[in-house]
């Protein structure tokens, strides 16, 4: 043949090579959608080294239920609704059970023997048809003493070092594990074998996850290449000797354990008197116990993690779960026999596996033949993708996804198998065990190990943010930020990604004997609360002792009566303003309503009380009270009712929590602006709020209300019963009863999220921004949707120690584009910076300061005004005031405000005036002054001249109108008169005098 034709030849076999090259990485047609690819390489590039469940759910959202990616030659098909895992994993497992090959992992780190990355072969079949025997539900039953004995460990060790929970987490379910499997404790941290195993899951996940591991799977030739030039390689077989060491070592022990009658129900013992019937070898049989050992404790940790840091980013739940457990359990210990009588803690259990799995894209599944699915072609050999995340995470399967709500689950009282069974794909809780033949079939013991340690937490320990030092404040996680598990090593405690602070501190709620919590972790006996021994303080000639005596045996059970040495004392007694605070005696928790007409009864009559939900009162009046203290906050339940135009809260309830639980439940109500407080003390007086402008007052919005009179009997106050009160308690409620329950309007949370917008301006920038205040605001005619505007003058140290800047912060229920066309003038004013984003309604008090973690106790010195417009004039004067006293008095300057607010007032104005007790609907602004005087020092009287030449200069610039007082800012000075607090219509204060006179003769509610 001559050269030339040899050419001729050659030509067509490079034209088929150079063609079928080009159609490597090409998504072939009629396989699912994905994301655009490029030559080669499909996509490869677009598949993130770190959070790749974030960009998988992003695919999710914009190409639905399944979707292929191309990787070079091999292709991923990923299914992202529960539907598609159960036509295909679930009712396909002879097609989709087997799994893509992973040569470093199951080949280079395993010696073939990880049951994890076996294909779907006979010796799969049959490892996992003896891990069906062995962990049966009959099997796992002999199991349940394990996990009662390590989970009481877990509460010991977190009482001696809380810091180091993540590594008392991971000790729990690592013992729990070798206990299950080994029949061996992992008593410490830091015992060796421990350390030994989880360094080598951890490197050899490091190993898996690699782009070598990558490459090697995608281009089998590059196996051939010596060890000695592929790293991987040689420190895998090394990895692989080591672990097959350790996991023999377990085996072999628990074996003879059989042989000389040591051996403890295990996994091991099971499989050495299997080992006879079915002739697999010691070697087969440690990885098998070593492979559960593994899964078993490293997803449970996982789950326990996530669940402490929702407790953090999320303490209304711990609440809620905490008083379910004190009211069922009390001061036992929660056991599994408890299960059925805790379905909120079940419920926890649940969310925690939704919120936070620990396989957020779960174990990769393989096709063993081709298949097609909604006509898509699915081929042979695909690797298939259970996404895990996405399926947890979408908003119409879950609504509000990133809010962790246990109340998504609180009917659903199924076990991890019975919704992994149950026929309806909807009604699966979540995937966290994955699906098909290939899922988890330990989740009946992961179940139990879960519910244990999530209940028994809850009833021993508080979860508390951890303080920057820095910044002296809680450090505060967004939920929507937190998007994988925590990092966690045996070395340090809780860091989030990103963060290098602890995230959570864990305090206990009760007081124990070290030596009965000693004795709890092995046998976990009754113990006695120190609360309950007496104590010998005094008020008049009454022991305070004989008052928890007598009372105690009246209350119901679970309710607390606590005397000054209890530990819990000096935070049940905390104010927000310590300025005058009430001598208290002893302070009371009741338990349910029917225990707070017990304690006013006439019995008890001799004795002065005050009632506290969160103690955010204001007045330096309560200074002259003395003696017993009811503090509602066992009492916060909440209950929607069937038509969904109201909901009953008890009266004890927090707005920190009712406005979460509302808005997973898709409605809002009117309530306090600021999450400090509780629901029912600001909406007795009156109540603005961030929806007053749509719905009116949060007192507007009270339909019906339980009160304990004075003497101690229980009405019913509506429009219907008890007329006359229910004027009055709308606006002057402090002053007649308690209320044990409160029933709202409540309204569908049509507007999914709110735009915020804060600003930072230098003080030459004042009389341009009021002014622009004044055209947004005068007369009332702020738009309903704008539901607050917040403001402060203040120094800002990171800003300029010498001059005062304008803070002032905008939130509007609706889409930025609306807000920001109202907000224009502003933005038009020179910034020294700007903040904006779009949130659910809950997250709004964080983006404007006024969130929980802002809530502080401190002696202040404050005093406050109601106006119609800004006067301009006055606000230069007052910012030229504030600055002069800064000056003057630099320690009082690091704290010192002034402070403004205003909401979109329609709503109020809607109501008339004479309908309720509460008498400024046509003042549309509030404003104060607040400092704080430092303790031990000589600046009271500084403060308090401070504080009262700012509101004389407030009112020197309005001089036609009356000087009115918010009654929940009411300070307690003697220019707070009753006529400004009531009202100046003569007809007001003489109608609540004489339902004074009625209600409550003898003036046992004063405010």
């Amino acid at each position: 043949m001559s050269f030339s034709a040899g050419v001729y030849l050659l030509i067509p076999v490079l034209i088929l090579g150079f063609w079928r090259l080009s159609r490597i990485g090409r998504r072939p047609e009629g396989y699912p959608p994905g994301p655009p690819t490029l030559p080669i390489i499909g996509n490869l590039h677009q598949i993130p080294n770190r959070k790749r469940h974030i960009q998988f759910q992003k695919w999710a959202e914009q190409y639905g239920p399944i979707y292929s990616l191309i990787l070079g030659t091999k292709v991923m098909i990923v299914l992202n609704t529960d539907q598609t895992v159960k036509d295909l994993v679930d009712k396909r497992g002879g097609i989709y059970s087997s799994r893509p090959e992973s040569y470093v992992g199951q080949d280079v780190l395993s010696g073939g023997l990880r049951i994890l990355f076996m294909p779907d072969n006979e010796v799969w079949k049959m490892a996992r048809k003896l891990v069906h025997r062995i962990l049966g539900v009959t099997a796992a039953r002999s199991y349940i003493p394990y996990q009662d004995l390590e989970s009481k460990a877990m509460l010991f060790d977190v009482l001696k070092s809380p810091d180091d929970f993540v590594d008392h987490l991971r000790r729990y379910t690592a013992s729990l594990t070798t206990q299950i499997t080994f029949g061996s404790r992992t008593t410490s941290i830091k015992d060796e074998r421990f350390k030994e195993a989880f360094e080598i899951f951890d490197r050899s996940s490091e190993m898996i996850g690699s782009r070598t591991a990558a490459l090697l799977d995608l281009i089998p030739a590059l196996r051939h290449i010596p060890d000695f030039l592929m790293p991987i390689k040689k420190e895998g077989r090394k990895i692989h000797e080591r672990e097959l060491s350790l996991f023999r070592g377990f085996y072999l022990a628990a074996k003879k354990g059989l042989n000389d009658g040591s051996a403890k129900p295990c996994v091991c013992v099971d499989l050495v008197k299997l080992q006879k019937e079915e002739g697999f070898s010691d070697t087969f049989a440690s990885y098998l116990s070593g492979s559960l050992l593994q899964a078993g404790s490293e997803t449970t940790a996982s789950i326990l993690i996530g669940f402490v840091q929702a407790m953090v980013i999320f303490p209304a739940v711990a609440k809620t779960a905490q008083a379910e457990i004190d009211r069922v359990c009390g001061d036992h210990l929660p056991s599994l026999d408890d299960m059925s009588d805790l379905p909120y803690i079940h419920a926890c259990m649940k969310e925690s596996l939704r919120w936070m799995p620990g396989f957020m894209l779960g174990i990769p599944h393989a096709t063993a033949q081709q298949d097609s699915y909604l006509g898509y072609h699915i081929p042979r050999g695909a690797t298939v993708i259970v996404n895990v995340w996405a399926i947890h995470n979408d908003p119409e399967r879950h609504p509000s996804p990133r809010q962790f709500n246990p109340m998504r689950y609180i009917n659903d009282q199924q076990t991890s198998i019975e919704a992994a069974n149950n026929p309806d794909p909807t009604k699966r809780d979540h995937f966290v065990f994955g699906a098909g033949r290939r899922r988890c079939q330990g989740m009946h013991i992961a179940d139990r190990s879960l519910f244990l340690a999530i209940s028994r937490l809850l009833w021993a320990f508080d979860f508390d943010r951890v303080v920057s030092p820095e910044t002296g404040k809680a450090i505060i996680l967004d939920a929507a930020d937190i998007t994988e598990a925590l990092e966690t090593s045996t070395h340090s405690a809780l860091v989030p990604y990103g963060l290098y602070q602890p995230l959570t501190m864990m305090t206990l709620r009760f007081i124990f004997s070290f030596t009965l919590l000693t004795t709890l972790a092995v046998s976990s006996p009754l113990y006695v609360p120190s609360y309950f021994q007496p104590d010998h303080l005094t008020r008049r000639e009454v022991p305070v002792f004989q008052i928890q005596q007598e009372l105690g045996a009246l209350l119901s059970e679970n309710s607390l009566i606590l005397l000054p040495s209890n530990p819990l004392w000096i935070e049940t007694t905390k104010r927000w303003n310590t300025m005058a605070p009430p001598d208290i005696k002893v302070v009371v928790q009741p338990a349910k309503e029917v225990d707070i007409p017990k304690i006013v009864s006439p019995y008890f009559m001799a004795i002065n009380f005050l009632v506290v939900n969160r103690g955010h009162g204001l007045t330096k009046s309560l200074g002259a009270f003395k003696g017993m203290q009811i503090d509602m906050k066992q009492l916060r339940s909440m209950d929607i009712a069937r038509d969904g135009k109201s909901a009953w809260f008890q009266g004890g309830a927090y707005a920190y929590e009712v406005i979460p639980l509302l808005w997973d439940r898709g409605y809002v109500t009117s309530t306090g602006s600021n999450q400090c407080v509780g629901l029912t003390g600001p909406a007795l007086g009156g109540g603005h709020g961030r929806y007053e402008g749509l719905y009116g007052l949060a007192g507007d919005n009270i339909v019906e209300m339980k009160v304990v009179l004075a003497d101690g009997s229980t009405i019913t106050v509506s429009d219907k019963s008890n007329k006359d009160l229910f004027w009055a308690m709308r606006g002057a409620g402090h002053n007649f009863g308690i209320v044990t329950n409160l029933k709202l309007k409540i309204y569908p949370a049509k507007i999914k999220t709110w735009h915020y917008h804060n600003y930072y301006w230098r003080q030459d920038k004042l009389e341009r921004v009021f002014r622009e205040l004044n055209k947004l605001q005068d007369d009332g005619k702020t738009p309903p949707l704008l539901g607050v505007v917040f403001g402060q003058i203040y120094i800002d140290p990171s800003i300029r120690r010498d001059e005062a800047i304008l803070w002032f912060t905008f939130a509007y229920a609706g889409p930025a584009s609306e807000a920001e066309r109202i907000l224009r003038p502003f933005s038009a004013i020179d910034a020294i910076k700007d903040e904006m984003g779009d949130v659910p309604y809950p997250e709004i008090p964080v983006r404007q300061n006024t969130d929980i973690s802002n809530c502080v106790s401190a002696r202040f010195s404050l005093a406050s005004v109601m106006l119609q417009t800004w006067n301009i004039t006055t606000e230069r004067a007052l910012y030229n005031h504030f600055m002069r006293n800064v000056a003057l008095y630099p320690d009082l300057a690091v704290t010192a405000r002034l402070y403004y607010e205003g909401y979109g007032h329609r709503g109020v104005q809607a109501v008339d005036s004479a309908s309720t007790a509460y008498p400024h609907r046509d003042e549309y602004h509030i404003a104060f002054f607040a400092t704080v005087v430092p303790e031990g020092s000589n600046l009271l009287g500084p403060a308090e001249k401070w504080a009262r030449e700012a509101r004389v200069m407030w009112y020197a610039g309005a001089p036609t109108r009356k000087p009115a007082t918010y009654i929940n800012y009411a300070s307690g000075n003697d220019y707070e008169s009753l006529k400004s607090i009531y009202g100046y219509e003569s007809w007001r204060l003489a109608r609540l005098r004489k339902l004074k006179a009625k209600y409550d003769p003898n003036n046992r509610f004063r405010f």
